[in-house]
């Protein structure tokens, strides 16, 4: 699947391979024919693509391929220079109307033929979610209207209040259970209790912990 391979190993190939297998979007992938005519219009949507992945589980967003009932259909692409310029204006965008700011997902830019490339962008999961998208505000600032959406298998959602509850509150639990945990790990490590016994003198404790490890439910 495109979402779970390395962003700089895809190909053109893998590219068309989402047409020729009827790849269907999903939690973590979606598919966008291009940038709206009017970005500055449609600028609530364009942040929203991205930060209803980042505030899921993550995922690839691929502009550039047709969809039709969430199948991907036909690889259309962009022209080669409008991927560039693409790829600024989103970044522009998501910079600006985007609280708490995302860092600027990675993407590649893949041609395909005949002057014509396809804009993939890999997306994190966020740990410092949930990230909402300005809506509006009148001429003078005030009135802002914020949103949050995520993914589902069922695709973009916006997020009602117990979700915004839940995702807030996890995280601001998050970095107290790192640290418990860390706690809990140097205080077995001074008591010996150790799987391996740990020779007397200066140490040095090196702790690697993927985050997913710390969410609810596992993902094994």
């Amino acid at each position: 699947m495109i979402d779970q391979k390395p962003l700089d190993l895809i190909t053109a190939e893998d590219i068309h391979d989402l047409v020729k297998y009827e790849v269907r979007e999903s939690r973590t992938l979606e598919f966008k024919l291009k940038l709206p005519d009017d970005p500055d219009k449609d600028k609530f949507e364009l942040c929203a693509d991205v930060t209803s992945l980042a505030n899921a589980a993550g995922g690839t967003l691929v502009y550039g391929v047709a969809e039709s009932s969430g199948v991907a259909s036909k690889v259309v692409g962009l022209p080669d220079g409008d991927a560039d310029r693409t790829e600024r204006e989103l970044r522009t965008l998501w910079q600006a109307w985007i609280q708490p700011r995302l860092p600027p997902p990675a993407y590649r830019i893949i041609p395909i033929g005949e002057d014509r490339s396809v804009l993939v962008y890999r997306v994190p999961k966020s740990w410092a979610g949930p990230h909402l998208v300005l809506r509006n505000e009148n001429l003078y600032g005030f009135a802002r209207e914020y949103r949050a959406s995520h993914r589902t298998g069922g695709g973009k959602v916006s997020m009602d209040a117990t979700e915004l509850r839940h995702a807030f509150a996890a995280s601001e639990e998050r970095p107290r259970q790192i640290r418990q945990w860390r706690d809990d790990r140097i205080t077995a490590i001074m008591q010996g209790r150790t799987p391996v016994p740990v020779v007397d003198g200066p140490l040095m404790v090196l702790h690697l912990v993927p985050l997913d490890a710390f969410e609810q439910p596992y993902r094994l």
